[in-house]
């Protein structure tokens, strides 16, 4: 009886040290290239496995049981170029990760959204505040009459506070409506005449 739970106990040890054996636990700290200041939220995984990752904590530190046949980790975040580090035989493995930087072309806010500027069909103009700052007129709308190909500005009545009416390209709309949408800082304004 005794070699018996002797023999089981043995065989019971050793396949937990075979399991803890397939796997290994690497630790580590990713960092900015450009500072060396610590970044959180990136995520670590095992390349050629979607299942096994993690994400660095608040300190930018991160901790990853990962199989003994993984090679490689990969480091991404949004922002930041992607890295790929090859696990060596230590259980440290510190990352650095860069800037992704970007071209950007000419972006064009329209407003409905955005645009990239050689993709836009319809005609864009902009009417700096410089332009019509000294214009000695009571009203923004009136200051913007000739300034912009297209616009029309008209004055209901001859009072200088009066209505004005603004028409761009026409006085056509599929809205039923002929007056002009107004965007001021993000939020659209409504006119009622």
């Amino acid at each position: 009886m005794k070699k018996i739970h002797f023999l089981l106990t043995l065989m019971f040890t050793l396949l937990l040290f075979g399991a803890n054996a397939q796997t290994r636990q690497i630790t580590g700290v990713v960092t900015s290239a450009e500072d060396g200041t610590t970044i959180p939220g990136v995520s670590v995984m095992v390349k050629g496995n979607t299942t096994l990752g993690t994400v660095t904590d608040i300190d930018g530190k991160y901790q990853l049981r990962v199989p003994a046949e993984a090679r490689i980790l990969v480091f991404s975040m949004v922002g930041m170029e992607k890295l790929e580090l090859t696990l060596g035989t230590s259980g440290v493995l510190n990352a650095a990760l860069t800037p992704e930087i970007t071209p950007l072309n000419e972006v064009v806010v329209i407003g409905y959204g955005t645009q990239i500027k050689s993709k836009v069909t319809g005609n864009i103009s902009k009417v700096s505040g410089d332009v019509i700052k000294n214009t000695p007129v009571p009203t923004v709308q009136q200051a913007m009459q000739g300034k912009s190909a297209g616009v029309f500005v008209e004055a209901t009545n001859g009072k200088s506070s009066g209505i004005t009416r603004m028409r761009i390209r026409g006085s056509s709309s599929i809205t039923a409506s002929n007056e002009p949408l107004f965007i001021i800082d993000g939020v659209p304004l409504t006119t009622e005449t």
